[in-house]
């Protein structure tokens, strides 16, 4: 948000002009991730296991877990990236504020949205002590059909 901010008055008329050079420059520690991990992550092959099939590996998991795995799909099919989102709320403060302005707001947006991710965590972890992983996760999915219910 600040490197948006300082490049703005530096943009000579193209809006687009510090996104493209901040895109640029977010390929340093891309490619540096990926340098290291190609140089410095080794790891031994194994032979193929031929005998291990998709379907029967899914077979044999326990009956439980099939279904906790299909109610996760389908209510992941309704899950988007917070990034879309904190974007689709941006999409209005454009004409009022212009590009880089409602970037920057979106990218308060996001940081706030990480902010109250990582304030959370602690809390939820202990109510995740006290009623259990499968009520925590049905009082989550309760939560979030309430909130989409109520943005509808």
């Amino acid at each position: 948000m600040a490197l948006l901010a300082w490049l703005q008055p530096h943009a000579a008329g193209n809006p687009s002009a510090p996104f493209r050079l901040i895109f640029w420059l977010t390929l340093i520690p891309g490619v540096s991730s990926a340098l290291a991990f190609a140089t410095l992550v080794s790891e031994r092959r194994r032979a193929p296991s031929h005998e291990l099939r998709f379907w029967g590996a899914l077979r044999s998991l326990p009956s439980s877990y099939r279904r906790l795995l299909v109610g996760v799909g389908v209510f992941g099919l309704a899950d988007f990236a917070p990034t879309l989102m904190i974007l689709a709320a941006t999409q209005p403060l454009t004409p009022g504020h212009g590009v880089v302005h409602a970037a920057q707001i979106a990218g308060l947006l996001y940081m706030l949205r990480n902010v109250a991710y990582a304030g959370a965590s602690f809390p939820i972890g202990a109510l995740n002590d006290r009623v259990g992983r499968r009520g925590l996760l049905v009082l989550g999915y309760l939560v979030g059909a309430a909130i989409l219910h109520t943005v509808r």
